[in-house]
């Protein structure tokens, strides 16, 4: 295969695969390089932005990278982090597209860490019904949670000045 991104041919028929591969990119990298591996401990000030992932993975993630900084890696040797998993994270930023486990994800991060994207113009776009999408995913989370999710913490990590008025409205 020429490139395991092509939408034509029978490269096709491994679309489903590849595309269930890119899901497990971001957690391992996380854990071994960035936390564990001390890349955020060196770079104190750095942000990471997993734009790709959706949010569902986070529950187990922080369960096993809490086992890890507990008992389980110092019996793997793995070398002890200088701070709590959950400090790393909070500088960790998740976006997001309709996720219906969200909910799950604020349950382990720091919410500001969240956002949505509509992941226009790929094949998983939410337009024209972007406004929807986020009603039907975020609206059982409060509005002051979803405005931050679909407007706020995005723009609070790049630094864009906003109107103050809720910009997120169900059609």
């Amino acid at each position: 295969m020429q490139d395991p991104f092509t939408l034509f041919g029978d490269d096709r028929l491994d679309m489903p695969k590849l595309t269930l591969w890119i899901l497990f990119e971001a957690p391992p990298v996380l854990a071994n390089e960035f936390i564990f591996g001390g890349i955020m401990d060196r770079f104190p000030n750095l942000k990471v932005v997993l734009s790709e992932y959706e949010v569902s993975w986070l529950p187990y993630f922080m369960f096993r990278a809490k086992q890890i900084q507990g008992a389980l890696g110092p019996a793997m040797h793995i070398p002890a982090i200088k701070h709590p998993v959950e400090e790393y994270m909070k500088r960790v930023y998740h976006g997001f597209v309709d996720d219906i486990y969200v909910e799950k994800a604020i349950d382990v991060v720091d919410p500001k860490t969240l956002f949505w994207g509509s992941d226009f113009p790929h094949a998983r776009c939410t337009y024209p019904n972007s406004l929807r999408v986020v009603h039907d995913t975020l609206a059982n989370l409060g509005e002051q949670t979803m405005d931050d999710l679909s407007y706020y913490n995005i723009a609070r990590l790049y630094n864009i000045d906003l109107p103050a008025s809720r910009l997120i409205a169900a059609e």
